[in-house]
């Protein structure tokens, strides 16, 4: 890596990943000593963070998988919207509820990143990259690609091969 883009790295890119994951940690993670008004922010706090990162809305993945020539799709039950009955017919194929996640178990820069920081919480891990698509930072350009890394195991995706 150039020294400049190195320099960008240090400079900007890991100082933001820091303070976020500080404050993510201040706002979200509790241990058991903490009082049961922190440990009540901390729950709502997590549900909302959640809730911003990936919507109100529950919504369907679709993943191009070329390597085997199909598509993945997942649904992302979280508020139980998806597949309800319509005109009092349940649907007997309907996507099962999963959990929105209820505590920040850990929050850490992915190692060896100056980029990357990684939040578990119970059940789910995602990773939030901070980049920015010009080569010069300006005001608005800075922004997080959020990946979900695990999720419950009731997220269930089904395979649509190509043929």
């Amino acid at each position: 890596m150039c020294r400049r883009q190195n320099g960008k790295m240090d400079v900007f890119y890991a100082p933001i990943i820091k303070l976020f994951i500080n404050e993510i940690k201040r706002l979200g993670v509790t241990n058991q000593n903490d009082s049961i008004e922190k440990q009540e922010s901390a729950k709502t706090f997590t549900k909302l963070f959640f809730e911003y990162m990936f919507g109100t809305q529950d919504f369907y993945k679709f993943i191009k998988d070329d390597s085997s020539e199909s598509t993945k799709v997942y649904p992302y039950n979280m508020h139980g919207t998806l597949m309800c009955p319509y005109e009092g017919v349940k649907n007997n194929q309907a996507v099962k509820m999963i959990t929105m996640p209820e505590e920040i178990v850990e929050v850490r820069a992915k190692p060896n990143s100056k980029t990357t920081m990684e939040i578990y919480f119970d059940q789910w891990i995602i990773s939030m990259r901070l980049h920015n698509a010009d080569t010069k930072i300006t005001r608005t350009s800075l922004k997080f690609d959020v990946q979900i890394k695990a999720q419950p195991r009731k997220v269930m995706g089904n395979i649509l091969p190509w043929d």
